[in-house]
């Protein structure tokens, strides 16, 4: 199944809603998965505190149109956010 970086909630912002949801968050193994398309953002603790991140997984290749370029590398971006922000809720809950 190709990773579809333009639309990784669905079609329609009604499906961002529920963001949250679409993640598999491992803080023991420093990852955040969103489910529907495979996109990994791995994390590893930063010796000045917190965490530094980085794509834990291959990205299709953009394009082959602008259109469809610029909605992949947006929906990319909204991805790198929303695993940030999801792996960081997931990580300071546990710790409490």
């Amino acid at each position: 199944m190709a990773m579809d970086l333009a639309n990784p909630y669905g079609d329609g912002n009604h499906h961002r809603m529920s963001w949250r949801r679409a993640w598999d968050v491992s803080v023991d193994g420093l990852t955040a998965t969103h489910r529907g398309t495979g996109f990994v953002v791995a994390f590893e603790p930063s010796t000045e505190g917190g965490y530094t991140a980085r794509i834990g997984c291959d990205l299709p290749p953009f394009g082959p149109d602008s259109d469809l370029a610029m909605a992949q590398m947006f929906g990319l971006r909204q991805l790198l956010k929303d695993g940030w922000e999801i792996f960081h809720t997931v990580a300071r809950k546990s710790r409490t």
